[in-house]
């Protein structure tokens, strides 16, 4: 074998291994944020707000945070939407609670939540929601500063985590939130939805080494 024909057959490799790397979907956990959506206030408390999608034993997990990064808070409604969209891929199963932090009463939430859809300018419906068992006021059932609360959710059909995934990050999934007794106990309320995630994209340098290897392949197809 040619010294030229060992450079082209490394040149395809390298060509197919990029592709398989940069085309593939990624698979595994990812975080979701929030942008306000009524902006009642003059503080804006998204960046208090994640959550992080998992998968954990066969079951797609949603684990909401509330930390202080910007002010005191606290989420008192989840909705998950969009309502055809999310009951074509996902049915409720449970949800865990944190009781675990030193100065809160915990939280404590139940399936359905008033109002039954969500509100400040979201105008899809909802698939399933939930919320505190008792909302009114900081440090109550809401997920305050601190706390966390995690719903699972059973596959539907052949759904598998990939379709969850490329759900919200096409935008036909979502999640709405209600937080309450923003800046305190005598603070004002405000509604936020998820954005859709950030599309990694490749660096440049690793663009051309995909069309180097790619070029490389239309060349040895030629002279086949």
């Amino acid at each position: 074998m040619s010294l030229g024909v060992i450079k082209m057959n490394s040149l395809k490799r390298i060509g197919f291994s990029l592709a398989a790397v940069i085309l593939a979907p990624a698979v595994g956990a990812f975080p979701l944020t929030f942008s306000n959506t009524s902006n009642n206030g003059g503080t804006d408390v998204a960046g208090n707000f994640s959550v992080e999608v998992t998968e954990d034993g066969g079951d797609a997990k949603f684990e909401f945070f509330n930390v202080n990064n910007v002010d005191e808070a606290s989420i008192t409604a989840i909705y998950f939407g969009k309502e055809d969209d999310f009951d074509s891929l996902l049915s409720f199963s449970n949800l865990v609670q944190s009781f675990d932090t030193s100065d809160k009463s915990g939280v404590k939430f139940s399936e359905g939540a008033t109002p039954n859809e969500p509100g400040g300018g979201i105008t899809w419906d909802a698939a399933f929601a939930s919320d505190a068992d008792s909302p009114s006021g900081y440090n109550k059932y809401g997920i305050d500063v601190g706390e966390s609360l995690a719903f699972y959710f059973d596959y539907l059909g052949t759904t598998v985590f990939d379709d969850v995934k490329s759900g919200f990050y096409s935008g036909d999934l979502v999640i709405a939130l209600h937080a309450q007794s923003i800046t305190g106990d005598n603070g004002y309320s405000d509604w936020f939805v998820t954005k859709r995630p950030p599309v990694t994209v490749p660096e440049p340098g690793t663009i051309a080494l995909l069309g180097l290897g790619l070029i490389g392949l239309g060349i040895s197809r030629k002279r086949k």
